[in-house]
């Protein structure tokens, strides 16, 4: 036997013993004799020199590949959590990855008979390009041919300036060519018949259109005929240069006839049928069919579009549109862009459109999509621009040719009726359903569950790109935002009544729909069994051996700190983790800091948790995960404290991962019920006033820095020098207006108290923050916006309001209530819910803060007094009106009692406006009627007057 082939041999018993790379690069060359004997010993063979040098060099080259493949797996990288401080510690902000995929040529595979129906079956992705070009060359020639029988004004620019072998391309422009096809198709058939009406060539009118749209209704033609004949007709007076005044297809008689056609044809059409979404039963078994290796590869690769495509919400155009070498594998995530689809191009407003499927888009397997990745890179690794070619006839292998739609519609029916349920051999749905789902199918699953989990409608958009923004910002925050999206659906889809809360009984109604309408021979206890079967797939548990979410721990370690996926499934192999949580060890801060050395890990693990190394190559290769993943807790621990110290020293805020964000605000939910967006304290909100909480001293903010999840600006970014020179960035504060009313203050007050109640839920040491209830801050809201404050005011005998507090005043006490409960926390010891409730209770604060202020601005004479932001008579800036000019005599006032704007124009007779936005009423009695120079109401005293 060869050294190679002893090589070879080795290297399989290894990795099938759990020693990959990664392991088998913890061990030395030295360490050959002691691996290489367990290795003959499983073999059953006696050990030689040769079996010893083949595990020397095995290690030798493992472990001159390890630094590159660490940069490749992304161990050197920070956790995804800490992106927002890595950002903040490099100059260059977005580096692009490098690419995980090449591809080279493979020799050609046996391809089928060619027949008629099929002619291109061989075609080559250059012979592709060409029938396309061609093909437009075609039609660009019968649109001149066109445009020469019309006489159009636009080949009198062209003829001058532009070559005659490219004319007919300059007048098609970007158009495609099936679209350039079709309309002039269209163009062709309205022309013959105008000339078989009329017997002449000439020009069409209005007229016409209208007569040979009604000859199309009393055919009868389909719905979407009408807006075609239209479209194309506009079109082509546009390509033609036609003069606007004399195009027909832009008429509003034209258009008001084509959508009467249109309502008319739709009127005995049955229901437009709506793609039905997948159940996410049938998505685990896609994970566990990608990860089957019993099964062809055909199947496989085929399930793994079909969850490229859930997770991405994709078309299925889309996958064809991705090119394989464009294709990015980096840190678990896949990305890539869409150059060139329906909605995309180099001459469209979007040029480009982000594809992300996310480390955290699985709900049993984790490993499916770089398992899927690496697959599509063995067998298909020919140069091509499309996604999925065709497979063979026995589904183990690809042929060069690019597969279209009726080919992807017969593999996703084919691999549907082999999903089996988890865990189980039975299929997922009766073979009658394997067809009930369609291409479309994928685009409406994710959308609708997270719709259902109520995910901003804002960014379910970005999920589908249904609309897209060209700018940079929309490209960088994309695969943020859609790993947040992804990672919200998964938790849910990964819990126990996963059916119920996704509510997915909408699948049964369109299955039976869809068998009533399609297979009107099955007797109704068929159908009725098929469907009772489909209802318990849906409720099929998630796979034994997988946690659910719910019995997840709620708070991980500060700041989200986690080992990467790849170390915590090589810990959970090595069965460590069990252990670990037995012995208390239950934080990665401990486990990082559970041994000294190397060494020192291999003896605890000897004689505390039976596991030697030295025992057989399982054992061995349960070690080397364990020494693996706590390298890498080390590495980590490491430059988060830096990171953090770097923070401190700054005296920079401390983000929140997004993790324990997205906990916080679930746990909130659990005890308080759901929590809408708009009184959600957002994330930069929040890391304040943990930040203020872990100094122990809180600050009374204005109204401006209280942001909710609906009003955080993701954008705001704050160049800086650090002391070296060198320019970052960190993420800057988002402001908002003050609050203009008591409802807006009343919302920022709730988003306040639900940031103290978040931090009370997950840091339950804290006991100055423990009493805060939503009872108190309704009392609070009551005292602030009621009878003692806001709606405080004066009457006259008559009951008439002369005097209530301005809105500025309002806000400026309510700080100043916040600002003496945080000094009475430090003063007295107080808590933080006893310490506000004494803070408005206190008679010094509402003497200094409110009464005497109250009293010094009823004092203040007429003509200075304030009108706020509004001018009565519309001009200038506030205050301009009461000037030396005299134009403001102090007669009434210029608000109503209940808010309302008064004219003051009105009250000096000089308004006509009919559609005056201010208030015509009296501003001495605030009667309608009458102005205030026929006012017969007694006149009040000018210092009692006040704005409201």
């Amino acid at each position: 036997m060869g050294s190679d082939s002893v090589k070879d041999m080795v290297q399989q018993l290894l990795k099938s013993c759990g020693l990959d790379n990664k392991k088998l690069a913890v061990y030395m060359p030295n360490d050959a004799d002691d691996i290489a004997a367990q290795v003959c010993l499983e073999l059953g063979v006696v050990c030689e020199q040769k079996h010893v040098d083949a595990v020397a060099d095995l290690i030798k080259e493992v472990r001159s590949e390890e630094p590159l493949q660490k940069r490749l797996r992304g161990d050197c990288s920070l956790d995804p959590l800490h992106d927002q401080l890595l950002q903040e510690r490099r100059t260059i902000l977005f580096p692009v990855p490098t690419s995980a995929c090449s591809f080279d040529v493979l020799s050609e595979e046996p391809l089928s008979r060619p027949c008629r129906r099929n002619s291109n079956v061989n075609e080559t992705v250059e012979e592709r390009r060409k029938r396309e070009d061609d093909q437009k060359e075609a039609w660009s020639r019968e649109l001149f041919k066109e445009l020469k029988r019309l006489d159009a004004p636009a080949l009198e620019h062209l003829e001058h300036c532009v070559d005659k072998k490219h004319v007919h391309l300059a007048l098609a422009g970007r158009t495609r060519h099936n679209t350039l096809k079709r309309y002039v198709k269209v163009w062709r058939a309205f022309r013959q018949w105008l000339t078989a009406v009329r017997g002449d060539g000439g020009s069409p009118e209005v007229g016409d259109l209208i007569e040979y749209l009604f000859a199309r209704y009393d055919e009868p033609c389909g719905p979407t005929v009408p807006p075609l004949i239209v479209k194309a007709v506009v079109w082509f007076e546009r390509t033609a240069c036609i003069d606007p005044r004399e195009r027909i297809g832009e008429s509003q008689v034209v258009c008001s006839v084509r959508d009467y056609i249109v309502d008319m044809l739709s009127r005995d059409r049955p229901p437009t049928q709506r793609a039905p979404r997948y159940p996410v039963v049938m998505m685990e078994a896609f994970e566990h069919m990608v990860e089957d290796e019993s099964l062809r590869v055909g199947f496989r690769l085929v399930a793994w579009i079909k969850l490229v495509k859930l997770w991405a919400t994709l078309r299925w155009d889309d996958i064809q549109k991705i090119v394989p070498k464009e294709l990015k594998f980096y840190g678990g995530r896949m990305t890539t862009i869409l150059r060139s689809t329906k909605t995309t191009g180099p001459s469209k407003r979007v040029q480009e459109l982000p594809v992300c499927v996310s480390e955290h888009a699985y709900i049993s397997s984790p490993f499916w999509l770089k398992t899927g990745f690496d697959l599509f890179k063995k067998h298909a690794p020919f140069e091509r621009d499309y996604m999925l070619p065709k497979l063979n006839e026995e589904w183990s292998a690809f042929r060069k040719v690019m597969a279209s739609y009726n080919d992807i519609s017969s593999y996703s029916a084919r691999v549907r009726r082999k999903l089996k349920r988890p865990g189980l051999q039975e299929p997922i749905v009766h073979q009658v359903l394997s067809s009930f789902w369609t291409e479309h199918s994928e685009r409406a699953t994710i959308p609708t569950g997270l719709s259902l989990l109520g995910a901003p409608r804002e960014e379910r958009d970005m999920l589908g790109r249904w609309k897209p923004d060209g700018s940079d910002t929309y490209l960088r925050m994309y695969n943020g935002v859609i790993a947040r999206l992804q990672l919200q659906f998964a938790k849910t889809a990964r819990m126990r009544d996963r059916s119920q809360l996704l509510d997915e009984r909408d699948i049964v109604e369109s299955a039976l729909s869809w068998i009533t309408s399609r297979c009107e021979s099955l007797p109704s206890e068929t159908v009725d069994n098929i469907l009772q079967y489909l209802e318990e797939s849906l409720g099929s548990p998630l796979l034994a051996g997988w946690t659910a979410v719910e019995e997840e721990p709620m708070w991980g370690p500060p700041f989200g700190v986690q080992i990467q996926q790849d170390a915590e499934e090589d810990a959970r192999k090595a069965e460590f983790e069990c252990e670990r949580t037995e012995r208390r060890v239950t934080t990665v801060q401990k486990f990082s800091s559970f041994f000294r050395t190397e060494d020192d890990l291999v003896s605890v693990l000897r004689d505390s948790f039976n596991t030697d190394s030295g025992t057989d190559l399982r054992s061995r290769a349960q070690v080397a995960a364990v020494i693996c993943a706590w390298r890498e807790t080390q590495t980590k621990q490491k430059r988060q404290m830096e990171v953090e110290a770097e923070m401190d020293t700054r005296e920079w805020t401390k983000p929140i991962a997004t993790g324990d964000y997205i906990s916080m605000r679930n746990a909130y939910m659990k005890v308080h019920g759901r929590l809408e967006d708009k009184v959600t304290p957002s994330k930069e909100y929040l890391e304040k006033k943990l930040q203020e909480l872990e100094n122990g001293e809180f600050r009374a903010e204005t109204m401006t820095e209280v942001v909710s999840k609906d009003e955080v600006d993701p954008d705001v970014l704050v160049p800086i020098f650090d002391s070296k020179g060198s320019l970052s960035v960190k993420k800057g504060a988002s402001t908002i207006p003050l609050p203009t009313g008591p409802e807006q203050l009343r919302r920022r007050l709730t988003v306040m108290v639900n940031a103290i109640l978040m931090l009370a839920i997950k840091h339950t040491n804290r006991e100055e923050i423990q009493d805060v209830t939503r009872d108190l801050l309704e009392r609070y809201k009551d005292y602030v916006l009621g009878d003692y404050v806001w709606g405080l005011s004066s009457t006259d005998l008559q009951g008439n309001q002369i005097q209530s507090p301005p809105w500025t005043l309002v806000l400026s006490y309510e700080q100043a209530i916040r600002k003496k409960a945080y000094s009475l926390m430090i003063t007295d010891g107080l808590r933080l819910g006893a310490a506000l409730e004494q803070a408005w209770k206190c008679p010094t604060t509402k003497e200094r803060h409110f009464i005497t202020p109250l009293a010094l601005y009823s004092k203040r004479s007429y003509p200075q007094q304030s009108w706020g932001d509004w001018n009565p008579k519309g001009k200038g800036k506030a205050g301009k009106s009461s000037g030396a000019k005299g134009k403001s005599k102090g007669k009434g006032t210029g608000v109503t009692p209940d808010g309302a704007k008064i004219c003051f124009r009105f009250n000096q007779g000089k308004c006509s406006y009919q559609k005056c936005k201010f208030s015509h009423v009296c501003n001495k009695c605030f009667k309608k009627g009458h102005n205030a120079l026929n006012c017969k109401e007694e006149k009040h005293p000018p210092d009692t007057t006040g704005a409201h």
